[in-house]
């Protein structure tokens, strides 16, 4: 992983909200975070290990230790793992792909927005294996990523994603990784993994803005006339995620 990643300047990108409607978003974040206790967490006995990688400063956390469960986070950046330690989660530094964790030993393994950053699909590879190792027998890996198909070129405007990433490619990846898909969900931005005839006319929508936005003409135009800043925010607002949930074969 790059350097910068461990710097404690890097998060002073992250600061601003960067969204077209931020009290909606903080709304959104809060059903996604629901709809991910609710699918992912309930099946769990009470005093699982989960351990979140790459956790930064909005893990699941205090949600999963509510429940009851024994949760622990991996964070790169130093200032992030102060934020989360104020918080009272329990975090420790670390440099993928190794996991400080014996293997056979955690129950659920989180990934959030953390996959598509490592640098090459290989590193990725690297650590879907390790996650395999420290799974127990019966325990589950959930990823969460920006769908490529359904951002368009948003997906490389951050910069910081280092490989493509989309469903297909992950359900391929986890199969060659010995790893079984259990199920697999959509989301518009963070808003939620609920299913239904709804969210998938949102996800169409929501598709169709983000193509029609990244067409070369429209993009040429909306910088010509000063709306480009806008225009990310909405981009940034309606990329699609996908959820997939994986165990080992």
């Amino acid at each position: 992983m790059p350097e910068k990643i461990r710097n404690t300047e890097f998060p002073q990108s992250l600061t601003g909200d960067g969204w077209f409607i931020p009290t909606d978003y903080v709304l959104m974040k809060r059903r996604f975070r629901n709809d991910v206790m609710r699918l992912y967490a309930a099946p769990l006995a009470r005093g699982s290990k989960v351990l979140d990688l790459n956790a930064g400063t909005d893990g699941l956390g205090p949600e999963f230790r509510a429940a009851g469960h024994d949760y622990s986070a991996l964070e790169q950046n130093p200032l992030l793992r102060q934020v989360l330690r104020e918080q009272g989660v329990p975090v420790a530094e670390w440099r993928p792909p190794r996991i400080p964790r014996e293997s056979s030993s955690i129950d659920l393994v989180l990934s959030f927005a953390f996959l598509e950053h490592l640098p090459t699909w290989i590193s990725a590879m690297e650590m879907l294996l390790e996650i395999k190792r420290v799974l127990a027998p019966a325990g589950r890996f959930l990823v969460v990523a920006p769908n490529g198909p359904g951002m368009g070129s948003t997906f490389w405007d951050d910069y910081k994603h280092g490989w493509y990433v989309s469903r297909k490619r992950l359900v391929e990846m986890a199969g060659d990784a010995g790893l079984e898909v259990l199920s697999s969900r959509y989301s518009v931005g963070w808003a939620t993994l609920a299913g239904g005839s709804a969210g998938a006319i949102l996800r169409v929508g929501a598709r169709s803005t983000n193509t029609f936005l990244n067409l070369p003409v429209v993009r040429r135009l909306v910088e010509s006339v000063g709306l480009e800043q806008l225009s990310a925010k909405v981009r940034k607002t309606i990329f699609e995620l996908v959820a997939i949930e994986l165990g080992k074969l």
